[in-house]
């Protein structure tokens, strides 16, 4: 075995009982932590294979863990059209109309990250801009919270949708004063509707962009990953693990459609090897915020009947969480609304009635539920989170970039 050790830094162990270390030895082959300590401890560690390191006194981090991404997503932004910087629908516009340019007529022109509440207005774009810039592309530009998708006239055609398309269960086709719809699309089950009509990307270039994100990951010190996306991700990772080239630790988040499959299985969260392991199934309870989506208990300012949308009937959730729980799978739940919250901590807390019901003389460990983002909460439902020991999985760039969204739609809430 051969062995690094570095010495002389100034190491956070994150052990409270140890918490700052001079040196640490590393086995070479795995990169597994062999000791930490001071530099005469850590020294003896060495044998005839050492290679020391001198860190003169640099600092030494674990490495970041990325909880809440979809990789996959991230990873096409380098080959979608990106309106992120764009000021007005002018401007994105543009940008298809620029790639319209260089992509044969008929080929989908995809991308996103556009953010309305950036814009003069604040108004939802419509489909008229997308028809001008790409007459003869279909186009599909998803927002920058992925909740909302913005069509043209050529996608609407290829995924069927016109007056006469019903309104969805679990979404929303916006539409004029005539009832034509507008351009679009709210929640995944108005989304899926075009969704299904893409062409998939292929699998190489699928492939390559992720192994370049990975890349990315690792060069920022982010080692391990919670990815919230579905199977093809878990297969692609799958692929990378077998051939040793994932290069960082997958906690997979799959979404609540497999679970059947996981049951007939047996698959829980003891599926898992160091590189790549089930880390639960995601249930969305609402939409977002930027969107108007977020299931709220009280309609959004200015816009008076707007509760948002509850993306996940209540009997429907409370199924999907019983199910998980009885497989001892980890369920971690989308809600950005105070209402979404409430229904979720409802299907939390059954769940566990349940389980103890039946499960009277076998104590498990709790499982580790996890709300993600809940932005809004009432009082009464965050003291219910720390009874039931629920996690609030949020991240804090949210109160940068939402803080001015929040005034205008929330107020004082």
């Amino acid at each position: 075995m051969s062995t690094i050790i570095y010495v002389n830094g100034n190491l956070y162990t994150m052990d409270a009982a140890r918490p700052r270390a001079q040196a640490m030895a590393i086995d070479s082959a795995s990169g597994a932590i062999l000791a930490v300590g001071d530099n005469d401890e850590v020294r003896r560690v060495g044998g005839q294979h050492t290679e020391l390191i001198d860190l003169g006194g640099k600092t030494v981090l674990p490495g970041f863990i990325d909880a809440h991404i979809h990789l996959l997503s991230t990873a096409y932004r380098a080959h979608h059209i990106d309106a992120a910087e764009c000021g007005s629908e002018g401007e994105v516009a543009e940008l298809v109309r620029a790639r319209a340019a260089q992509t044969p007529p008929g080929q989908w022109i995809n991308g996103g990250r556009w953010d309305k509440n950036l814009w003069p207005g604040q108004g939802f774009p419509t489909k008229a801009s997308l028809d001008a810039a790409a007459p003869e592309h279909p186009v599909a530009l998803w927002s920058k919270d992925g909740h909302l998708l913005w069509v043209n006239s050529l996608a609407l055609q290829r995924a069927g949708i016109t007056a006469e398309t019903p309104e969805p269960a679990n979404g929303a086709i916006l539409r004029d004063g005539a009832g034509v719809p507008t351009g679009i699309l709210q929640e995944e089950g108005a989304t899926a509707l075009v969704y299904q009509v893409i062409d998939e990307p292929a699998p190489e270039l699928t492939r390559l962009l992720v192994e370049r994100a990975l890349t990315e990951l690792q060069r920022t010190g982010i080692t391990t990953i919670h990815d919230i996306e579905g199977r093809n991700a878990f297969r692609l990772f799958q692929q990378l693990r077998a051939e040793q080239k994932l290069g960082v630790r997958v906690h997979m988040i799959l979404p609540r459609q497999v679970l059947p499959e996981l049951h007939a299985a047996g698959i829980d969260n003891h599926y898992d090897n160091d590189m790549l392991r089930l880390g639960g199934i995601k249930i969305f309870a609402d939409g977002t915020l930027g969107s108007q989506t977020a299931a709220m208990l009280e309609s959004f300012e200015g816009s008076p009947g707007n509760y948002g949308i509850l993306t996940t009937p209540e009997q429907e959730m409370q199924e999907a969480v019983a199910v998980a729980s009885e497989l001892g799978i980890t369920i971690a739940i989308h809600a950005i609304g105070d209402r979404a919250a409430h229904v979720a901590l409802n299907a939390i807390e059954q769940a566990e009635r349940i389980h103890a019901g039946r499960h009277a003389s076998n104590a498990r460990a709790r499982l580790r539920y996890r709300l993600e983002h809940v932005q809004l909460v009432a009082p009464e439902d965050l003291e219910r989170m720390r009874r039931l020991g629920v996690i609030a999985s949020v991240q804090p760039y949210h109160a940068v970039v939402d803080r001015d969204i929040a005034e205008r739609y929330w107020g004082r809430r």
